[in-house]
């Protein structure tokens, strides 16, 4: 092919063909200028990483065989996102155990520990002990998961004390009563 008086001008991403002369029955060649290669993806996790190699772009004379083109850049892929995590932080998670914590902490190699329930209380809700109370009276655990005042068991009407348990009973001072062992008053009586 005969390209006589051919101009060429490349710059910002333009190829410009001035003329062309007819060759083998063709009076105008027109080029179309091939889209670019397209840079590489960025890379994945914590670290900077080279993107793939771009495409070749080139220039097609119309009706004619493809021609060689330039070739497109690769690109540097990005830092990925990525799951890790700052060497020594924690986050918490959620409620564990008995009115816990969920705690994880970060490892030396950037990845989060599996949680540890942190911070829980001394009882299950809803328990039931003795402790330091007299023998008509027990505590409960309450919703925080700590130990309630002693309070009476259900259907006692007073702490036993040892016999020592006692309370005016006829709106003044000259009756009283006594609580029993079973945990009842006993009848009122004058003083």
């Amino acid at each position: 092919m005969d390209l006589s008086g051919q101009s060429l001008l490349a710059g910002a991403g333009i190829l410009w063909v001035a003329s062309c002369t007819a060759v083998s029955g063709i009076d105008d060649y027109a080029f179309d200028l091939a889209a670019g290669g397209t840079g590489g993806e960025a890379g994945s996790g914590a670290t900077l990483t080279s993107g793939g190699a771009g495409g070749d772009a080139g220039w097609v004379p119309t009706g004619g065989a493809a021609a060689a083109g330039g070739h497109g850049g690769g690109g540097m892929g990005g830092a990925g996102g990525g799951g890790g995590c700052q060497p020594g932080t924690t986050q918490e998670g959620g409620v564990c155990g008995d009115c816990g914590t969920e705690i994880s902490t970060c490892s030396n190699d950037g990845i989060w520990d599996p949680p540890s329930c942190e911070n829980e209380g001394p009882c299950s809700q809803g328990a039931i002990q003795p402790g330091n109370c007299d023998s008509c009276s027990q505590q409960i655990c309450e919703n925080n998961c700590h130990w309630s005042i002693c309070e009476l068991k259900p259907g006692n009407e007073c702490d036993y004390d040892e016999g020592d348990t006692w309370e005016y009973c006829d709106g003044g001072t000259t009756h009283w009563r006594f609580c029993l062992y079973n945990c009842l008053w006993a009848s009122c009586q004058p003083i």
